[in-house]
């Protein structure tokens, strides 16, 4: 009979363990903030992880100009007009790697965004215009190293505070920074 007691009194003492961990509240802390929205300008320099970013220039171009083509090109060269209703930005930034191991880069890294929220990816159809090594689709920067990078973005000529959101290496990023490019779409 003290067998039976005794196992009676561990499942009981079991289920009532079991239901207060149920009942738990698992949110521990209903006030935390969410993360610093990191904003630099254009000349500034921020770290994600590893690797130190800088925008050197932005501007806004309704036309690429036939004097942009990159040399081996030359033979081809043509203005290349935005479509209706966009502009291009046009980027130049370098990478430093602090870390100790090579890193690579690729176009998800970098992206516009405006003040409602809309994205524009690096435009890839602008290759007489950018040198292989420095158009940020797929860049490896060596550790302990500098390398620059340009690139040119396709946005509506609508929307203000265009801002080049730059994120870790994870996949989803988990880490971002922001460089305002001081430069407002046209009305």
């Amino acid at each position: 009979m003290t067998h039976r007691f005794t196992a009676f009194l561990l499942v009981a003492t079991l289920l009532l363990t079991g239901q207060s961990c149920l009942n738990r509240n698992t949110n521990t802390n209903t006030n935390v903030a969410p993360p610093e929205k990191i904003v630099i300008k254009v000349g500034e320099k921020t770290t994600i992880d590893s690797l130190e970013h800088q925008v050197t220039t932005a501007e806004r171009l309704d036309v690429i100009p036939a004097s942009s083509t990159i040399k081996r090109f030359k033979n081809i060269a043509a203005d290349k007009k935005a479509p209706e209703g966009f502009t291009y930005i046009h980027l130049r930034g370098n990478i430093k790697n602090t870390g100790e191991t090579a890193q690579t880069i690729d176009s998800n890294s970098f992206q516009i965004i405006d003040r409602i929220g809309e994205t524009y990816k690096i435009t890839t159809d602008v290759t007489l215009y950018i040198e292989d090594t420095l158009f940020p689709t797929y860049i490896e920067v060596p550790a302990g190293k500098t390398t620059p990078w340009e690139g040119y973005f396709l946005v509506p000529n609508v929307g203000k505070d265009l801002e080049l959101q730059l994120t870790d290496l994870q996949s989803p990023p988990v880490k971002t920074a922001f460089v305002n490019l001081g430069i407002a779409n046209k009305e």
